[in-house]
């Protein structure tokens, strides 16, 4: 199994060995995050299809002005589309990292104890989504509440087995989220990427 493992980590998406291994990861949003993204695509989606078939054809192409203001009209909308593609390409790389670690785990032997930790830094990223803010940032209070009640016994575990004595350690030793601080409360997000 180790010499499988190895060959999985070390192939280069060779399309016979994506078929050994199969992890799913879900990602859940809450109603209102879930309603706020959903309507910003469609946002994104109906203004697409504005300017594919009515903005371009439409357009008065000899006038300055029209020229002017369609331009600073899809640069907005170029900066919106490119934050949504940001967005989910962090998700992505989080998850892939993820299933690195996992995987080198499983081939090391310290599957058992890291197992956990992998479980809390999932959640950890799934809530970061599920209950983000407008501004981009989630409460770790909140997210510690909501880690507790899914998974109190790994979160214990992972505690006495790194000897970490918080979920924003844990957070930090992650290595792939920002942290920000307002008055008494913290808050992370995934790291941006450059």
């Amino acid at each position: 199994m180790g010499i499988l493992i190895d060959d999985l980590l070390n192939s280069k998406d060779n399309a016979e060995n994506t078929q050994v291994l199969n992890l799913t990861f879900i990602l859940e949003f809450s109603s209102d995050n879930y309603e706020l993204k959903s309507k910003s695509l469609q946002i994104l989606l109906e203004e697409r299809n504005d300017l594919v078939h009515h903005l371009y054809i439409d357009t008065d192409w000899t006038s300055t002005i029209k020229c002017l203001s369609l331009n600073k009209q899809l640069d907005e909308q170029k900066s919106r589309i490119l934050f949504e593609i940001q967005s989910l390409q962090d998700i992505s790389k989080q998850i892939k990292r993820l299933t690195k670690q996992l995987l080198n785990e499983m081939t090391s032997g310290r599957l058992e104890n890291t197992l956990e930790l992998l479980i809390i830094e999932r959640l950890l990223i799934e809530f970061s989504i599920q209950f983000i803010q407008k501004d981009g940032w989630t409460s770790l209070s909140i997210v510690g509440q909501h880690i507790q009640e899914k998974a109190p016994n790994e979160i214990i575990k992972v505690k006495e087995i790194f000897n970490y004595t918080s979920l924003t350690e844990i957070a930090i030793a992650a290595g792939i989220f920002d942290f920000k601080k307002e008055k008494s409360a913290q808050f992370y997000r995934l790291k941006l990427s450059s």
